[in-house]
Order: C-alpha cells, then sequence, then structure tokens
C-alpha cells in the first residue's frame, strides 16, 4: 500500500472520528440552546452531521 493511500485512509478516519464526538456533543448537550449552537458550529467546519 503507498503513502498516499494510507494518508486518504487517516484523514478519512480523522473525519469518522470528529464526526462521532460531535454527535456525542449533541446528543449530551444540556438544552436546546446548546445543541443549536454545536450544530451551527459543526455545520462551519464542514462536518456533515
Amino acid at each position: 500500500m503507498n503513502r498516499v493511500t494510507r494518508a486518504a485512509r487517516r484523514r478519512r478516519e480523522l473525519r469518522e472520528t470528529y464526526r462521532r464526538s460531535i454527535q456525542f456533543a449533541i446528543a449530551t448537550a444540556a438544552s436546546d440552546r446548546e445543541r443549536r449552537e454545536l450544530m451551527t458550529m459543526a455545520t462551519r467546519q464542514g462536518a456533515d452531521i
């Protein structure tokens, strides 16, 4: 396996981990306002939730 493929896989894994942590944060958000803020922040950073 070449370096490029490994790098691409690593990026994909990081993106997946990031998405999961965002979903967890939204799921455990205390209030609707907090949840909305988290979703806005995530969307701004290009996460597909």
